[in-house]
């Protein structure tokens, strides 16, 4: 058996979710001698690795082509680079070959269409373009938008091979879709050390620093998340909240900066907003924090959480996605999305020293669940390979299996 990736993130050395996953799995491949390679907009961000940048192949004649590329550029390069996938894949093709594509974008369009790969193509349900892009003002880029949105479900109804690393995603945002397979995504190793935090050295309520590491936009829940430790900071002096990432919404970040520049001097000064950070510095980011927060409106398997909980922190998340799973098993505090009084309240629970041993219970999870989640991960490649199909699981739940 050898994996083939496809890393459909936008050119850059940092990338999101699905680039950590894929580094994760590729990891795991090499831990158990599968081989790999990987096809990606940015090579350079796997080194070591078997990758190649992914090409363009024109969809439409040259007459055509010119007209396309005014009415909407970005979208007909997706449309080729899905295009030249399909190609490349299929002229390199092997038998025991898998490849993996993550739904994001559909770049899975072509591949899917070819019957000699589509029984070996697997889809890994991160987070659609289609549930998170805002729709566009005008009507031109309206009717792109929903073309972008057609790719992406057409690959999601496509594939006969479907896996979501959090049940409770699929349930809450995409109930129309069925054949899928909870298949947990790789999980990361714990952290050399401990972070040497002086939340274990010192009073609860005196080092209380809580950290929020991703984009500042709508979904994330940033906004309520400031105004939850506003809140509760007049009563906890010493607790801060740090805020790391870059704005993912120009509109919505200036709702932020001005939530944090309405509070008192006491509480302002301790609300910072620093730019994001290389994957390489994070060890040290969390060793400087005592919590994670993770205020996300919906979310579906985010691996800060995890990255944070292998760190040897408390990580706090709302009650959505994978992480809801985690807290059930954990017991660790699970605030409705965009609850301000369960925020304050789960914010408050950790300045006061409530949740001492919550970060032991986390990394125990991690323990437990790390080899379960490499195993399901390898048995769904092999299953591919094989010919078998996934586990229709709205099936089996409607029948009580």
């Amino acid at each position: 058996m050898e994996v083939v990736f496809i890393d459909p993130e936008p050119p850059g050395p940092a990338g999101g979710g699905i680039r950590t996953y894929t580094r994760l799995a590729l990891a795991l491949c090499r831990d158990v001698g599968v081989p790999t390679r990987i096809y990606t907009h940015t090579p350079a961000a796997y080194p070591g690795e078997n990758a190649f940048p992914i090409g363009r192949s024109p969809c439409l004649p040259r007459p055509l082509l010119g007209l396309a590329y005014r009415l909407g550029y970005a979208e007909n390069v997706l449309w080729e680079q899905a295009r030249w996938l399909e190609r490349e894949l299929s002229s390199a093709d092997v038998p025991g070959r898998v490849y993996e594509f993550a739904d994001f974008l559909g770049y899975a369009f072509f591949a899917l269409r070819n019957p000699r790969l589509r029984p070996r193509c697997q889809v890994r349900v991160h987070t659609p373009a289609f549930l998170i892009a805002p729709a566009p003002a005008k009507t031109l880029d309206r009717f792109i938008s929903k073309i972008s949105a057609w790719r992406e479900r057409d690959c999601l109804m496509r594939a006969s091979c479907l896996t979501a690393p959090s049940a409770e995603f699929m349930r809450e945002k995409l109930p129309w879709l069925q054949g899928w397979k909870h298949v947990p995504n790789p999980l990361p190793p714990d952290a050399d050390t401990v972070p040497a935090s002086p939340r274990r050295m010192a009073r609860a309520e005196a080092a209380a620093r809580f950290l929020y590491l991703g984009r500042v936009e709508p979904r994330k829940g940033v906004l309520p998340l400031v105004r939850a430790f506003a809140r509760m900071a007049g009563e906890r002096p010493f607790a801060s909240l740090t805020l790391v990432g870059a704005t993912g919404d120009e509109a919505y970040a200036d709702a932020v900066k001005n939530a944090i520049g309405s509070q008192p001097r006491s509480i302002r000064d301790r609300i910072a907003w620093e730019p994001p950070c290389a994957p390489a510095e994070r060890a040290a980011l969390f060793g400087c924090h005592t919590a994670l927060v993770v205020p996300s409106l919906w979310e579906n398997s985010p691996y800060v959480y995890f990255e944070g909980m292998a760190a040897g922190l408390v990580c706090i998340g709302s009650a959505t996605g994978e992480m809801k799973a985690v807290a059930r098993a954990t017991g660790a505090p699970s605030p409705r999305p965009g609850d301000e009084d369960a925020w304050a309240g789960a914010l408050l629970a950790h300045c006061d020293g409530n949740d001492a041993d919550l970060h032991m219970a986390q990394k125990a999870y991690l323990a437990s669940r790390r080899a379960g989640a490499a195993a399901g991960l390898l048995a769904a490649w092999r299953a591919s390979v094989l010919g078998e199909r996934p586990i229709r699981e709205r099936a089996a739940s409607r029948s009580g299996a």
